[in-house]
C-alpha cells in the first residue's frame, strides 16, 4: 500500500464523504448486458462528479501526482464498508 499524506485535507474528506452518503447504492459488477448485484460484493458505493470542490480537488492532486491528465482517469466513487460487508474476488463481463 501507498500513503500519500497530505492527499487531502480533513475538511476536504470530511465533505467527500458527507456528499456521498445519501447518494450510496449497493455495489454492483458489470455483466454481459447489464449490471448485476452478486453476493460476493456487498459494499455500497457512489460516484461524485468534479463540480462538488473537494472532489474536483482529489482530481487535481491525482493528477499532479501520476502526471496523468484527467482523461486517464475514472471519475471519483467513493466506497464504504460497514462490518460483515464485503468486495470478493469477482470478474466483470464485457462484450469488447
Amino acid at each position: 500500500a501507498v500513503v500519500v499524506r497530505g492527499f487531502l485535507s480533513p475538511e476536504d474528506c470530511d465533505h467527500i464523504i458527507r456528499s456521498a452518503e445519501p447518494k450510496l447504492v449497493r455495489s454492483q459488477v458489470i455483466g454481459v448486458n447489464e449490471k448485476q448485484t452478486i453476493r460476493d460484493r456487498t459494499n455500497f458505493g457512489a460516484s461524485l462528479l468534479n463540480t462538488n470542490p473537494a472532489v474536483a480537488q482529489a482530481e487535481q492532486n491525482a493528477i499532479n501526482l501520476t502526471g496523468l491528465g484527467a482523461d486517464r482517469a475514472e471519475g471519483v466513487h467513493v466506497l464504504r464498508y460497514k462490518v460483515g460487508e464485503t468486495y470478493l474476488y469477482h470478474m466483470d463481463a464485457c462484450d469488447d
